[in-house]
C-alpha cells in the first residue's frame, strides 16, 4: 500500500516504520467478516456480556471497560 494510504471511515494504523495501513477485517460473532468499527465492537462488548450474569453470576462489562483500549489506538 501506499504511505499515507487513508480510508474512508479512519480506520488505519501505522506500522514501525510510518507506513499507513487498514486494520484487518474481524469476524462477527455469527461468522460475518466486517471492516474495524471501534463503535460497532464496544456495542458487541456490552451485548455479549449480559450473558455472563446468567450463565456465570458475574456482571456483565461496564461501557467504561468496553471502551477502554480505545484511548491506546490513538
Amino acid at each position: 500500500m501506499k504511505k499515507g494510504f487513508i480510508v474512508n471511515n479512519g480506520t488505519v494504523q501505522t506500522s514501525l516504520d510510518g507506513v499507513k495501513l487498514r486494520y484487518p477485517k474481524v469476524r462477527t460473532s455469527d461468522g460475518h467478516m466486517l471492516e474495524w468499527d471501534k463503535e460497532a465492537i464496544v456495542k458487541q462488548l456490552l451485548r455479549e456480556t449480559k450473558l455472563s450474569k446468567e450463565f456465570y453470576g458475574s456482571s456483565p462489562i461496564d461501557e467504561d471497560t468496553a471502551r477502554y483500549g480505545l484511548q491506546y489506538e490513538r
